[in-house]
């Protein structure tokens, strides 16, 4: 493969992904993913206090991670203004793991005015969201560059390797919040790179140091990302040992271990002086002490923990409450298997036509894999099913994936392997498409409209009725002698009343023919009452036409009324009329 090529289709595949990252972002409301509320919270503490938090028995959060990723969103986060706060926050009673025991999906309410264009809270976790995008767009890159790396004769493994990565859908979903696994995730792929490129060339001393300070970001990004140097440890005692050079040994140590030890030192020290323990550990134990596993494992709980792990790895969403279609579990089911039979004929057929330090490589990053997932399974042992989701396995995700690509691939011949990784990378990315648009974004549609949705209306108007409301616009059609008018209304301030909408059908001697009334929003459970400032909400009016008459024999007219009382609002019209009604054309 040319280096133009690689560069194309590097720079496709990473454009793709950023933009449906983007996409699974805007349809994912605020908070809508496990703990970004307590991310989030971070972020406001270090922006508007310039103080890291810190944890609190009684007082669940982020408080103990370590604050590189934070550091970085809010950076990136800092033009937004806080004393807005549109996109702030408000629990919802209805949620269905909610102390009210409700049944919706949605664990925070959401109002038109933190919907696009952003502004205030909003805009700033939108920014922050964005970090945790361009950190996920440099896994993708990694992943493929680990690929070319391992496999040079091979391109297709690494493509498909990052087209696995980038067109997960659970990695989407991950990547597109504010989150903190998303920096480890960056930072342990690179690792898993830089550690490819030092057991490829162990003398030189340039990669060991580049592993090293990837171990810091991973530390510094969550203190679980120190797992990375047991690993990093087995392969230096390796190299050591093949070269039989405690030179070597030393020099590649101190590589790596005097990064880790600058750069991070001062976050353990933290730890011991406000905690009495460098990982504040018994802190954390007591914070999260409800969520300690109470009884020892069962194989019934490892067969639910990895049932668990593999569904979630790939696509459950919200606070692990939003699956995806039946097919796609049993899909992944069939492409994992598919990937573990292709690794049996790699081992049988192919393990012997790759180079020593090949086989290293595929060595090392199996070792990752498998010492990652040891590290969750001690943690199920210590803590309850919350520990169940895939997104822990995440950190791995370029490693695992070069594996599952190079599997898949195996299990066809050399001439076809193109062609299979381009079929599997449609496939991927289609289903990567259907997932924000027919499993995310109908769970969390609301009665409250995205103010996107006055952008292209026919029929624009802007209506003062009274202080409360705003009638923004109609959309109006026919269907045999039925009309069907839907009136766009936003809210000033929140209504004082349930006021009633009435649209009545004008004959030319002004005469009623047909009239409905009905609060614009009560019937979907949201009357006007309820409404925030801004809120556009869609009120729904079916007339029926008498027989044989077309609608353009007749006018529409529209007011909103005080049902206890029948005293009608003053509407200031587009025209600067002040009446109790408007006449729609």
């Amino acid at each position: 493969m040319t280096t133009k090529l690689s560069l194309a289709i590097s720079l496709l595949l990473i454009f793709t992904y950023l933009g449906l990252a983007i996409t699974y972002s805007m349809v994912t409301p605020l908070y809508e993913a496990p703990d970004e509320i307590g991310h989030v919270a971070y972020l406001l503490q270090l922006r508007e206090r310039h103080t890291l938090p810190v944890q609190q028995v009684g007082v669940l959060g982020s408080a103990q991670h370590p604050p590189l990723y934070y550091a970085i969103a809010t950076l990136l986060a800092w033009p937004a203004d806080l004393t807005d706060g549109t996109g702030v926050f408000q629990p919802n009673p209805a949620f269905m793991w909610g102390p009210n025991g409700g049944h919706e999906v949605n664990a925070g309410l959401h109002y038109s005015a933190a919907t696009f264009p952003y502004h205030g809270i909003a805009l700033f976790v939108h920014l922050a969201r964005l970090a945790s995008i361009l950190m996920g767009a440099g896994t993708v890159f990694l992943v493929l560059c680990m690929g070319w790396h391992l496999f040079p004769a091979t391109p297709a493994i690494g493509l498909l390797a990052a087209a696995l990565v980038a067109f997960n859908p659970q990695f989407l979903f991950i990547s597109s919040v504010v989150n903190n696994d998303n920096l480890l995730i960056l930072a342990t792929t690179a690792i898993a790179f830089t550690l490819l490129c030092a057991l490829a060339e162990p003398h030189a001393t340039r990669h060991w140091l580049w592993v090293g300070l990837w171990l810091s970001v991973a530390t510094l990004a969550k203190v679980n990302g120190l797992l990375m140097l047991g690993v990093v440890g087995l392969c230096i005692g390796c190299c050591a040992l093949r070269a039989r050079s405690w030179t070597l040994l030393v020099r590649t140590g101190l590589a790596v271990g005097l990064p880790l030890l600058l750069l991070t030192s001062w976050w353990f020290f933290r730890n011991w002086t406000l905690y009495g323990d460098p990982l504040g550990w018994t802190t954390f134990k007591e914070v999260y002490h409800s969520h300690l596993r109470t009884a020892p494992l069962t194989g019934n709980d490892l067969r639910q923990f990895f049932t668990t792990q593999l569904n979630s790895f790939w696509g459950l969403f919200g606070w692990m409450n939003l699956w995806a279609p039946a097919w796609f579990y049993t899909w992944i089911r069939l492409l994992g298997g598919a990937a573990v039979v292709g690794l049996f004929v790699f081992l049988w057929r192919g393990w012997t036509k790759i180079t020593p330090v090949q086989r290293t490589m595929v060595v090392a990053l199996a070792l990752t894999v498998v010492a990652y997932e040891g590290y969750i399974l001690w943690a199920i042992n210590t803590f309850n099913a919350a520990w169940y989701q895939g997104r822990y396995l995440l950190p791995v995700v370029g490693p695992l994936m070069l594996l599952t690509s190079l599997g898949l691939l195996s299990l066809a011949p050399a001439r076809f392997r193109p062609a299979l990784a381009s079929s599997f990378t449609a496939l991927l990315l289609a289903i990567a498409i259907f997932m924000p648009l027919r499993v995310l974004a109908p769970a969390y549609r609301t009665v409250p409209q995205p103010k996107a949705a006055l952008w292209f209306l026919p029929h624009p108007r802007h209506d003062r009725f009274g202080d409360a409301m705003l009638l923004r616009g109609y959309r109006i059609k026919t269907v045999g002698d039925q009309v069907i008018l839907d009136l766009y209304w936003q809210a000033l301030t929140t209504p004082d009343f349930n006021y009633s909408a009435f649209v009545h059908l004008l004959d030319p001697q002004e005469q009623i023919i047909a009239q409905q009334d009905h609060a614009p929003g009560e019937a979907e459970g949201y009357p006007p009452t309820v409404w925030q400032p801004g809120d556009i909400v869609i009120g729904e009016y079916t007339l029926t036409l008498p027989a044989g008459q077309g609608l353009d024999h007749y006018r529409l007219r529209v007011g909103l009324y005080n049902w206890e009382t029948g005293a009608r609002l003053p509407v200031q019209t587009t025209a600067g009329a002040v009446q109790d009604f408007v006449i729609l054309e």
